[in-house]
């Protein structure tokens, strides 16, 4: 039986009110959620015609012969606009390191930024829980001055503290310290259709997205705060869930003489000691955009040994097979086949990718495949009304604006769904319902609500890994 565009699509505008209910009571049983490793202050800019043309022009900025060859970190200004134009050119976001502080210096004194808000998925992903109703978000901050602080969400954040020789955990604006220094991403948001002509280069975005610049000391050598470290170790039996991610920022070695090894390893013997504390504690890592595949592959091969479940978009994906060499490049290999092949090298229990147009989680074991489809959609839903707004929102408010301004189940979704039926020989309406299954892996697929033109594009992969973290099963639930 074929599977019609409009059954597909009517078949999960359905179990939203199905996904919500699930959210709501997964929401009510969460004792206490924590958010790790990055927290930093986003300066954002959108990009207007002619920005970049009369940026490089007002500073004589010359880009030269080498505009195609990529660098790892930004140490020169004209670094950061080949960024630009490869974000913009192949409309896939990226992050990369500025090495030098003069960089810094030189954007805050030529661009001026339109706000200034919560950045790094640490950050982002607590004030989404909490505006979600998590009552206990503990966050590492691994620098927390007032504008900082600020940036939080007023109830459920928690950020470890010392005072007067007691540690304990409190709201942001009783937590801050002004000794700090405000650790800030640059970040170039670009829409659709937006167009460069430079040094003889044209480029033209096919879709929208950004490109962050970041000048961050402290995240880039994952600092972990020893208080945080302290107080979590005690705190983690009354943890249910965490989101750790922040590995991006790394670099292959320090002034002081360490590595991006001690510093993983590091990290890890903290995910341990809550592991330790609270073996049924479900943790999710997150990979976001790494450039250096060498350090990318410490990162899993360490960190995905006491971690849940693994989350990446399709860019991280392909550098992430790369990276590890599973497949040769002269070969095309279907998204599933790469998908089902990480899963294996790394034992994966649970791995989600997350695209414009669909999430899909493969799921190994006892993982309930009913509540994984609900967590994906939910997230999928919350993400979706995030296009719309630009901010964090409550489920009712979510409800609301996806009711106002209804939005489109991707078309794209409809197809990979049905070319995926097809390729596993698996009844189209079954496998909607129930899923597929391949190489030992339970398959579920569900769809984004399409917005080609979101409000912002920052924060849209946080939010669903947010949304979906909250309603997987409570890993005592095993």
């Amino acid at each position: 039986m074929n599977l019609t565009y409009g059954e597909y699509r009517d078949y999960w505008i359905n179990l939203m009110k199905e996904a919500v209910q699930h959210a709501h009571q997964c929401i009510r049983s969460l004792k206490g959620i924590i958010t790790a490793f990055n927290t930093n202050i986003d300066a954002v800019k959108t990009l207007r015609e002619g920005d970049i043309e009369r940026l490089a022009a007002k500073n004589a900025i010359s880009l030269g012969d080498d505009i195609e060859i990529e660098v790892e970190e930004i140490s020169e200004v004209k670094h950061l606009l080949k960024g630009l134009l490869k974000a913009i050119k192949t409309g896939n976001g990226f992050e990369q390191s500025i090495s030098k502080p003069e960089v810094s210096t030189w954007i805050s004194t030529n661009i001026k930024v339109d706000e200034v808000r919560m950045g790094g998925q640490a950050g982002i992903s607590a004030n989404v829980l909490a505006t979600l109703g998590i009552e206990n978000v503990y966050v590492h901050a691994a620098s927390i001055p007032r504008v900082q602080a600020e940036l939080f969400k007023e109830h459920g954040i928690l950020i470890p503290c010392k005072k007067d020789d007691v540690v304990f955990a409190a709201p942001p604006l009783e937590a801050y310290n002004n000794q700090h220094e405000p650790m800030i991403h640059w970040v170039f948001e670009f829409h659709e259709g937006y167009t460069v002509r430079l040094n003889g280069f044209y480029v033209r975005a096919p879709k929208s997205d950004r490109f962050i610049a970041s000048y961050d000391p402290l995240n880039s050598s994952l600092h972990i705060d020893p208080i945080f470290r302290e107080f979590m170790r005690d705190k983690a039996v009354g943890v249910d869930k965490a989101l750790i991610s922040g590995f991006q920022l790394l670099k292959p070695r320090y002034p002081d003489g360490s590595t991006f090894k001690d510093k993983i390893l590091r990290a890890r013997e903290v995910v341990e000691e809550w592991k330790s504390t609270n073996q049924n504690m479900w943790i999710h890592l997150e990979q976001a955009y790494m450039t250096n595949a060498e350090i990318l592959r410490f990162v899993v091969k360490e960190l995905t040994k006491t971690i849940d479940s693994y989350g990446l978009n399709e860019v991280e994906l392909n550098i992430l097979v790369k990276a590890m060499d599973l497949i040769d490049e002269a070969k095309e290999v279907s998204l599933m086949d790469k998908l089902i092949l990480i899963a294996k090298t790394l034992k994966l229990r649970c791995l989600v990718l997350h695209t414009r147009d669909f999430a899909v989680a493969l799921t190994k074991g006892d993982v309930d495949l009913e509540c994984t489809k609900k967590a994906l959609w939910f997230g999928s839903m919350l993400a979706a009304a995030r296009t719309l707004t630009g901010c964090e929102m409550t489920i009712s408010e979510m409800m609301k604006v996806l009711k106002e301004h209804p939005l489109p189940v991707s078309l794209e979704s409809y197809k990979h769904h049905m070319q995926l039926s097809n390729a596993l020989s698996i009844e189209a309406l079954k496998a909607l319902r129930e899923g597929f299954e391949h190489q030992g892996y339970n398959i579920v697929l569900v769809p984004a609500l399409s917005n080609p033109k979101p409000v912002r594009s920052v924060g849209l992969g946080d939010t669903f890994t947010s949304g979906f973290l909250v309603c997987t099963p409570l890993a005592n639930s095993r």
